[in-house]
């Protein structure tokens, strides 16, 4: 406000002595400075000098940043669903506790067959580890899927009842979006559809017991990571039909490890 009145003061000094001439002008500067003599006139009269150059000089540039605009903004990275992105961290294992591989990416299991009959390819790795365990998140992230489903666990004698469940969540990373799948969770304690994934230290779940469901296999997580946001129930799947091995899915421990 300050630096606005002083500039306007001293334009119109300037249209003053303009507008009153040569000889007006002497006159009007006279009078301003008839208390002020010898140096210290010139000290005053440079001083006057020097702001009448900066007001000018302000006058120019703002008009200047008027034209040009500010400085374009860096975009800001969208996290999916709305939001800023959080922060994206170095990944992590969602097994803390020791884990044995068992069933491992581009694996073969002939339990679940493609309608040709051959055994479907696994993309995921299975970590055999205790009911009970602890699974964290990759990293920060979204809940898109958070369900039971028999897929991943059904009682022997109901196939319709679920009694395991999957997690597929959106995370942003360093090589850029992806969906992570955690099956054969217990059902009784699961992260809401929607909500946001920041502490990576809370745990998602924990390893559902497997007993009763698939007795060819012990308890473990299946764990695996497909590159691109969620898409639906392609980002569940836990084995695809032969000769349909797509490239965005990841061998899940490298990818962990390399990022």
């Amino acid at each position: 406000m300050v630096e606005a009145l002083l500039t306007l003061l001293l334009v119109l000094l300037g249209l003053a002595l303009i507008l009153a001439g040569p000889k007006g002008a002497k006159a009007l500067l006279g009078w301003i400075f008839a208390p002020v003599t010898g140096c210290a006139r010139m000290l005053v009269g440079a001083v006057v000098l020097g702001l009448v150059l900066l007001a000018v000089g302000n006058v120019a540039w703002n008009n200047l940043k008027r034209k040009t605009g500010p400085a374009p903004k860096p975009p800001v990275v969208q996290q999916p669903g709305g939001g800023s992105q959080p922060v994206v961290v170095d990944l992590q294992l969602p097994l803390r506790a020791k884990w044995t591989p068992a069933l491992g990416f581009n694996g073969e299991n002939p339990g679940f067959l493609d309608p040709t009959g051959k055994p479907k390819k696994h993309v995921a790795q299975d970590m055999k580890v205790g009911a009970g365990t602890p699974v964290y998140p990759l990293g920060p992230g979204t809940v898109k899927y958070a369900r039971p489903n028999a897929t991943y666990g059904h009682a022997r004698n109901d196939p319709k009842r679920a009694t395991a469940a999957v997690v597929v969540i959106e995370h942003p990373t360093k090589a850029g979006v992806v969906c992570a799948v955690y099956g054969h969770l217990n059902v009784v304690a699961l992260p809401a559809e929607g909500s946001e994934i920041r502490d990576v230290n809370a745990p998602l779940g924990e390893v559902a017991s497997l007993t009763e469901i698939h007795p060819y296999s012990p308890e473990h997580l299946h764990f695996g990571i497909r590159r691109g946001g969620y898409e639906g129930a392609p980002n569940r799947a836990g084995y695809l039909a032969q000769g349909q091995f797509p490239g965005e899915w990841v061998e899940p421990v490298k990818f962990v490890a390399e990022h």
